[in-house]
């Protein structure tokens, strides 16, 4: 990972240490807003932290305010009140100064600092005592918020290396370890919650039970271990990942027909909602749907994976509000479009996913 920058007082690798410091400050602190955001003694600290000289980190300081110092930003803000903030691009008298990394940039530039830290050891990244860092959930930080989005990007920055395809190799057997997937015996004592609600907004409910089904070979549960990177996959195609990811994830075994816990749909359910809203935003500037260039890519390539179109949401999305109600297909979100010509693009690359994957099926059956 590069980290531009704009500031004539400081090197990439030492802005990199600097970027690191304050990242595991957020990784380590409470999941709060005001922990996200450093005063100028906080950020001269970490700079110190990272071998910076107080002189030069002071003038890191004045570079970040002035916008010179990417991935830091400037804020500004009622020193009382975090939220008390100024219209954009003003700044009120008592305002004071704080410098922090927005969210678009804070999962990979958390994602980097955990690398360099354990020295690209995905053994060690992805080890038992490093679960609550990389797989914790923190909803004022990271962007997209969900507890997986970390390890996702940590997963590709390690298979952007030169050496990525064995480094992905070793994280995925790291992830599906024995220590990791510990059997149960009949009668152990669990802790399961039987609805799952929106997890940025409801704690789950813990119910009490006894596991009734007998204990098995760890052998016999690989499917226990592709159903976690079902669900990465899943959280990829959710939150606008790239085709790399989601072809990674695929090409090591993920399935494609995971439903997701707020809506029940599948994968294929989202590329195509995400599609929809892509076109329609670059046909029409005022509407405002969010632009994914993946799309058409991501949901292709779902569909030649071998993901059935007859899978229907169980229940009407709380995040996408344009998203269609309850028992719809991934073909009914591009009929219910109300742009036709949208609507024909997207239903025409369905049918010419389906159309070639048919083709290829055919091709591998013999002929009489």
């Amino acid at each position: 990972m590069r980290l531009h920058r704009l500031s004539a007082h400081i090197d990439e690798a030492t802005l990199g240490r600097v970027s690191a410091c304050f990242c595991w400050r957020l990784l380590e602190g409470p999941n709060e807003r005001d922990n996200c955001f450093v005063d100028e003694d906080s950020f001269i600290a970490i700079c110190q932290e990272a071998g910076v000289a107080a002189r030069v980190a002071r003038a890191l300081w004045r570079d970040a305010l002035r916008g010179n110092l990417l991935p830091f930003t400037p804020a500004y803000s009622n020193p009382e009140n975090l939220n008390d903030t100024p219209e954009w691009g003003t700044v009120r008298r008592d305002d004071k100064a704080w410098v922090k990394i927005g969210r678009l940039l804070s999962t990979q530039c958390c994602a980097h600092a955990i690398i360099e830290r354990y020295g690209a050891d995905p053994a060690v990244i992805f080890s038992v005592e490093n679960e609550a860092v990389v797989f914790q959930e923190k909803v004022h930080v990271l962007d997209p918020d969900c507890s997986g989005s970390l390890a996702i990007e940590i997963l590709r920055q390690l298979a952007a290396r030169t050496d990525g395809a064995e480094l992905v190799d070793a994280a995925l057997a790291a992830l599906g370890s024995e220590d990791r997937l510990p059997c149960l015996a009949e009668g152990d004592r669990i802790l399961f919650a039987p609805n799952w609600p929106n997890p940025l907004q409801d704690a789950l409910n813990w119910e009490e039970a006894r596991y009734l089904r007998p204990q098995t070979p760890l052998r016999e549960r690989e499917a226990e271990c592709v159903d976690a990177l079902d669900e990465a996959l899943h959280t990829a195609v959710a939150n606008y990942k790239n085709l790399e990811t989601v072809q990674l994830l695929l090409d090591h075994g993920a399935g494609v027909s995971f439903l997701g816990p707020t809506t029940g749909g599948t994968t294929l359910h989202y590329a195509i909602h995400h599609y929809v809203e892509h076109l329609r935003a670059e046909a029409d500037p005022a509407y405002d749907g969010k632009k994914w260039s993946a799309a058409a890519a991501v949901a292709r390539l779902l569909i030649e994976r071998g993901i059935s179109l007859d899978i229907r949401t169980t229940a009407a999305s709380e995040i996408f509000d344009r998203f269609p109600p309850a028992g719809s297909t991934a073909r009914d979100i591009a009929a219910a479009c109300p742009n036709a010509d949208v609507r024909a693009t997207v239903l025409a690359l369905i049918d010419d996913a389906v159309a070639a994957r048919d083709a290829a099926r055919a091709a591998l059956v013999p002929r009489s």
